[in-house]
């Protein structure tokens, strides 16, 4: 097993990832295409009172990717640590 499976694990998919971004990044700009999710919204009118619809996703981007990949984010983010601490011992 590695060291970093997590940076390994990125680093086997990224120029997709970076893709992915690129993609959805162009969406939004250019066609004004946004990522929805159906969920449950309050009602600010009639406070206490719900209904269904479409909301903004409620993960980002990156979240969603990293999901997609299989990827722990905060796993990734410590195994960097671990890197950086690593760097500056040397």
């Amino acid at each position: 097993m590695t060291e970093y499976p997590e940076c390994e694990k990125l680093a086997k998919v990224s120029d997709s990832v970076r893709d992915i971004r690129e993609f959805i990044d162009w969406l939004n700009y250019n066609k004004k295409i946004f990522l929805m999710e159906f969920g449950i919204i309050d009602n600010i009118i009639n406070p206490g009172h719900t209904y269904e619809g479409y909301i903004s996703a409620r993960k980002s981007i990156n979240e969603l990717v990293m999901e997609f990949f299989e990827i722990d984010q905060i796993k990734l983010d410590q195994e960097r640590q671990v890197m950086f601490d690593s760097l500056k011992k040397d």
